[in-house]
């Protein structure tokens, strides 16, 4: 059987569901980041999105590292978010 394979992004923790399925595990979040940015002409856009899930265990975490921003990006990692 064929099957989805996610993986948290804080804890490494993995969770499988059948390929007619392409919704994250009960309970897990989906954390999508978009960054949009113009090139030279500021006449086009380039969008980049990232996708990433956390467990059940580690999805309040991310939502209060998503909700507190850090100083800067560095401390934000350094510190893992806290």
């Amino acid at each position: 059987m064929r099957q989805y394979v996610y993986t948290c992004c804080r804890c490494g923790k993995e969770a499988r569901v059948p390929i007619e399925n392409d919704d994250p595990p009960l309970g897990w979040a989906r954390v999508t980041y978009e960054r949009v940015r113009a090139l030279d002409d500021n006449k086009q856009f380039e969008q980049t999105t990232l996708t990433t899930h956390a467990c059940e265990d580690c999805a309040v975490e991310a939502l209060a590292f998503l909700e507190k921003p850090a100083k800067t990006i560095d401390d934000a990692f350094d510190h893992g978010g806290s």
